[in-house]
Formats: structure tokens, C-alpha cells, sequence
């Protein structure tokens, strides 16, 4: 399908988040999301409650549908989320072992699946369409961007997020494309993806 396209893309490494290839904070890791969220003035209370996973596909995503207005036009049911991590939920894992040796914590508890983190952003974008969350070693553009035209291609969606997140130990970068029909925008394949994520990320 050619009319498949990338309307807008978003990264983060090395505590700096891009949207579009242009820069949109730069913060130290260690505050960058409470830094994000009182520079970008947002009311989610629930954002603090988050695991560090989340907070960071969050954060990446928050602007993606900003230059997209059409989108309010298209079904929740229609709306789609193909997440893709390596260490998936690994950081709270370890955080929440470590409080049982005392009180074991339902807070992190809640985020010991890593699908938790694509749950987050469907409640955030208002995402009720197809959502799957995959575990590979590294972000893998060939996979996401044949299952996300296979979605299309059965009419399965008519908008979809499509990235990578990962935070862990020195880990911690993201990349997240939105993709929709349009006879605008960037074509969908992997060959375009991986000239997105390797502009994004080079410092």
C-alpha cells in the first residue's frame, strides 16, 4: 500500500528528545521526566505513578498527534499500537525484588509486564484498536514495518504508533513513528524508518 505514510516521528537518547529531528528538551537523565512535565506544563497526575519504562514511551510520544488533526476524526477502535522493547520491565522487576525484602509494593508491582508500558500510551492517545508489544534485542524496523502494513493492508487500523522504548542500567532510548493513510508525509518502509531512527539519534 502506498498510501500508507509517516506523519510524524519522535526520539529520545542520551536525555534528549526530538520530535521531527528537531530538539525539544534537553534535560540530565535524572530529571529529565519531572523536567518535561513541568516544562511542557502538563496535568497527568497518574504520570508520576508510572515506571520509568512507561514514562519514558510517554514522554516520546506525548507529541506525535500535535500536527495531526485529522486523527479526531478516526474510531478509537481504529487506532493502533505496535510497541517493541529489550529489557521490557527489567528495572522495576529488580526494584520491586528488592522491596519484598521488606514490604513487597503493589506501586511496582502494577508495571512488572512490559506490555504495561503500551498500555499507558492507549490510555493516553485513546488507543482501543490492535496493540502487541514485542521483545527483540534491539529495534528491529523490518519487523515493525511489516506488521504494521499487514494491519493496513487487512484494514485492521487507520492510524497506528509504531517504536521502540527501552530503560535499563545504560540503556535508554526511544523511537516512535505514527503512521496513517495519507497521500502526504514520508513512505512507510523500512528502508525510510531506518533513515528516521538513525537521523534521530545521531547527537
Amino acid at each position: 500500500m502506498n498510501n500508507v505514510r509517516i506523519s510524524s516521528f519522535a526520539s529520545f537518547k542520551n536525555g534528549t528528545l526530538k520530535v521531527n529531528g528537531n530538539v525539544l528538551l534537553e534535560s540530565a537523565m535524572e530529571t529529565f521526566f519531572s523536567t518535561y512535565y513541568e516544562v511542557m506544563k502538563l496535568n497527568y497526575p497518574k504520570f508520576f505513578k508510572m515506571d520509568n519504562l512507561s514514562k519514558l514511551a510517554f514522554v516520546t510520544c506525548d507529541k506525535l498527534f500535535e500536527q495531526d488533526a485529522a486523527e479526531e476524526v478516526i474510531s478509537a477502535f481504529e487506532k493502533g499500537l505496535i510497541f517493541s522493547t529489550a529489557d521490557g520491565c527489567l528495572d522495576t522487576d529488580e526494584k520491586y525484588f528488592q522491596s519484598t525484602e521488606s514490604i513487597p509494593s503493589p506501586a511496582l508491582f502494577v508495571y512488572t509486564l512490559p506490555n504495561i508500558a503500551a498500555g499507558e500510551l492507549s490510555i493516553r492517545h485513546g488507543l482501543k484498536g490492535e496493540t502487541a508489544t514485542f521483545i527483540f534485542e534491539e529495534f528491529n524496523p523490518e519487523f515493525q514495518t511489516k506488521y504494521v502494513q499487514s494491519l493496513f493492508e487487512e484494514k485492521r487500523v487507520s492510524i497506528c504508533i509504531s517504536g521502540w522504548a527501552n530503560f535499563y542500567g545504560e540503556s535508554t532510548e526511544a523511537f516512535f513513528y505514527l503512521v496513517r493513510k495519507s497521500e502526504n508525509g514520508i513512505i512507510h518502509s523500512t528502508e525510510n524508518i531506518q533513515k528516521l531512527l538513525d537521523k534521530s539519534w545521531k547527537n
